[in-house]
């Protein structure tokens, strides 16, 4: 069996197999080098207080999805939901975001305040300790006695915002946004005041357009060989995925007509990763 010109099989096979490597070390090449630059800028970005989400591998991703569902019922509800809504939906996301102790600011007045030692005793609402005396009414109110309230946080006290998120892609490409948000009080000891799912009648989310998958492709082919060139026309079926490794399959079919040799059929296939 020869090929043209007279090369036997074993040659091409060879070349086919030192082409084949070299392009494995030149992408392996790209790779380190883009890992490197991107573990560089995270570094960077990080030292200057960013958020940067790591990339991780399906299994990874899946292992952080499954910790934040066992530690937060609320966000678990919601996943499911979501499933309900849009099955075989995959996790592309997940993020646990924290703002850190925050400052409970004294509001502005909005009218007298008595003091409940001044309003005769417990059950109604009192001035927070860090309140001057000056601040607290040596009698009620005008308008009589004082509602009975609780109060959960003081002025000065901190409280800090804990937001559990997930993002899921459709089949069809559409991204679904769930999470939940905490509410703490950081001292005296910490203790959850609220906690809530996100709800879509009052959020917002939006994300760059990506573009449509390749489709089907025509053009125009050239061959050339010993007795001169001929033309031909050349189809390229979509892309296919490998699923156990995920390499990208890309193929082409076409047919020329070659001078002497008549109408003749070829095609090609070739893989990235």
């Amino acid at each position: 069996m020869t090929f043209n010109w007279g090369l036997p099989w074993k040659t091409w096979l060879i070349a086919l197999v030192f082409l084949g490597a070299g392009v494995y070390l030149w992408n392996r090449e790209h790779r380190l080098r883009l890992s490197a630059g991107q573990q560089a800028e995270a570094a960077q970005l990080q030292f200057r207080g960013q958020i940067v989400a790591e990339q991780e591998g399906k299994k990874d991703l899946q292992a952080n999805r499954d910790k934040l569902l066992a530690e937060n019922v609320e966000i678990k509800q919601a996943y499911e939901a979501a499933l309900r809504a849009a099955p075989g939906a995959q996790t592309v996301g997940a993020a646990r975001l924290d703002t850190g102790p925050l400052a409970v600011h004294t509001p502005a007045s909005v009218g007298p305040a008595a003091d409940s030692k001044s309003a005769g005793g417990a059950g109604q609402s009192r001035v927070p300790p860090s309140s001057t005396a000056s601040q607290v009414p040596s009698a009620l109110p005008p308008g009589g006695p004082v509602v009975s309230t609780a109060c959960a946080v003081w002025a000065d006290q901190h409280i800090s915002v804990e937001v559990d998120a997930l993002e899921l892609k459709t089949k069809l490409g559409n991204a679904l946004v769930l999470g939940t948000a905490a509410v703490y009080v950081d001292d005296p000891v910490r203790a959850l005041l609220a906690r809530g799912s996100f709800r879509s009648t009052f959020s917002l989310a939006e994300e760059l357009a990506r573009p449509p998958p390749p489709r089907w492709g025509a053009g125009a082919l050239g061959i050339c060989g010993g007795g001169g060139c001929g033309p031909g026309v050349v189809v390229a079926p979509p892309p296919v995925t490998l699923p156990l490794v995920g390499w990208r399959v890309e193929s082409l079919l076409g047919a020329a007509a070659p001078p002497g040799a008549g109408l003749s059929a070829l095609g090609a296939a070739w893989v990235r990763w």
